[in-house]
């Protein structure tokens, strides 16, 4: 398996994609399928019986169980003249443990932007693994209390602010940064049904020269058995490279990976729908309901920039389900600045009033290219202000949407065109900050379950996923190697296009 992230050129635009050009095109063995599907595990033999009783925690599950992997019949039958038969480790309980649930000492770190559910994942992954204790001090119980009694002498911590807290100097806590929390359900279950995140959350870029191999070394030295990533896209390829860089460490060969998808932006490949997006979506539908009442009260154009870096999901879902819309713009639709300015106007003209929603995908790539024709300057960050490329991309964004509302002011001063006004609303982060849908906690706490019934079994370099109607487990290599896009030509986008009567912009 290629230990390298994939460059931009090597990665597949969807899974769909990238099962026909990978899989079922380009000839793949049966052993370069089953090791780029499979969840690998560390090197410690079954040591434990998983104290954890069938009747309950549910039907244990076999070792070499796993769901299709694609449910295209014409994809299968082609991989199946070849003998080859796609799919990933379902996710269950486990009979046998690799880890001792009651000495394993346990970090969870959340990463990237606040997404509803956060804090739901990790009540359940405390939660759960306060359970495994004390099943299995009832199972020495009902042995009669033979043999040494378990004892819990493991702990759950807490990474404070993300990835900065994991890259903290030792020991912690350090002056300037605090350390890690001991994590309790009693603690924890306060927090489940809370918007935000209560450990703190951070972007961190790990491709520098030793920042990885800082963090793994802290997850070394502070003897670790677990770390638990939450976190988007982003956090996926950060989880990827620590995972990666603690295999190579004859130290940290046993240290297990596991990561959990989080972002609403739905943009992480083999998953169907992303924790967070469920609440995010139908919290971006209602404001756009409420903007479009706004506009036309008041007779204006009201441009709205919703989420999507990548990734036009939540900006098109919530585009249908308020069916309000004017023009919809995403990162995956190439769109020409003048031709969708004049619409705009044509389109104000008509009704006296517009709705415009922006993925900031969209808003990016108008920014550059405007300042490749030069007609915007780049923002210019000061030179002692913190130089994070996801800041900079957002003066970019800021930059295109003013310009945008400029050149509709510019179209509508002409008193035959229209005579209200032109305003931006950015609600992201209104829409960052509501509680999560009870689809979304049970969302959360399901794949919470599910990784530490898996992460105690000794499975490492995972992400926990839904993905056809079934929780697996995918490798985490192979989630880098693919990105979730709105499909440009497929039913959902076109359903988007009829629904606001927008034409071709392009």
């Amino acid at each position: 398996m290629d230990m390298e992230t994939p460059h931009e050129s090597e990665v597949s635009a969807s899974e769909v994609g990238y099962i026909q050009q990978v899989w079922v095109e380009s000839g793949m063995s049966r052993d370069g399928l089953y090791e780029e599907t499979t969840a690998p595990v560390i090197d410690a033999h079954p040591i434990n019986q998983n104290p954890f009783p069938e009747s309950v925690i549910g039907p244990y599950c076999p070792p070499d169980r796993r769901k299709a992997a694609t449910g295209d019949q014409n994809m299968l039958e082609a991989l199946a003249e070849r003998r080859l038969f796609p799919g990933f480790l379902e996710a269950g309980p486990r009979e046998m443990l690799r880890l001792d649930p009651c000495t394993v000492r346990a970090a969870i770190v959340a990463v990237g932007g606040t997404a509803p559910g956060t804090n739901a994942v990790i009540h359940a992954i405390v939660r759960r693994h306060h359970r495994y204790v004390e099943a299995a001090e009832a199972a020495w119980e009902r042995a009669g209390k033979t043999g040494l009694r378990p004892r819990c002498t493991g702990n759950f911590l807490g990474i404070l602010n993300g990835f900065e807290g994991l890259m903290a100097p030792r020991p912690w806590p350090a002056a300037a940064v605090p350390g890690p929390i001991e994590l309790r359900p009693d603690q924890t279950v306060l927090w489940r049904d809370m918007a935000g995140c209560q450990l703190g959350l951070s972007r961190y870029d790990f491709s520098g020269p030793g920042l990885v191999e800082k963090a793994a070394d802290n997850l070394i030295a502070e003897r670790i058995d677990i770390v638990y990533v939450i976190g988007g896209d982003g956090g996926i390829q950060a989880a990827l490279r620590l995972w990666r860089t603690l295999r190579e460490d004859p130290r940290g060969r046993n240290i297990v990976v596991a990561a959990i998808p989080k972002t609403m932006d739905n943009d992480i490949a083999w998953v169907w729908r992303s924790l967070g997006y469920r609440t995010a979506l139908a919290e971006a539908a209602r404001i756009l309901n409420v903007l479009r009442t706004d506009a036309e009260a008041n007779r204006r154009v009201v441009l709205v920039e919703l989420f999507g870096a990548d990734a036009g999901f939540v900006t098109a879902g919530a585009a249908l389900a308020s069916g309000k819309a004017d023009c919809v713009l995403i990162p995956e639709e190439a769109f020409d600045p003048w031709k969708t300015v004049a619409y705009i106007a044509e389109r104000t003209r008509r009704e006296r009033c517009a709705l415009v929603v922006l993925a900031e995908g969209a808003l990016l790539s108008l920014a550059k290219e405007l300042v490749s024709q030069q007609r915007l300057e780049p923002p210019k960050t000061p030179g002692t202000a913190l130089r994070d490329p996801w800041y900079e991309r957002r003066d970019l964004r800021d930059l295109a949407l003013k310009w945008l509302r400029d050149q509709l002011r510019a179209e509508f001063v002409k008193p035959e065109v229209f005579t209200g006004h032109v305003v931006i609303s950015q609600p992201g982060y209104l829409i960052r900050a509501v509680a999560p849908l009870a689809e979304d906690t049970i969302y959360a706490e399901r794949l919470g379950d599910l990784a530490v019934d898996n992460t105690l079994a000794g499975y490492t370099g995972f992400m926990a996923t839904h993905w056809h109607n079934n929780y697996v487990l995918v490798p985490l290599p192979l989630v880098v190697k693919v990105e979730r896009r709105v499909p440009r030509g497929g039913i959902f986008w076109r359903e988007v296009l009829a629904r606001a009567a927008q034409p071709p912009l392009g």
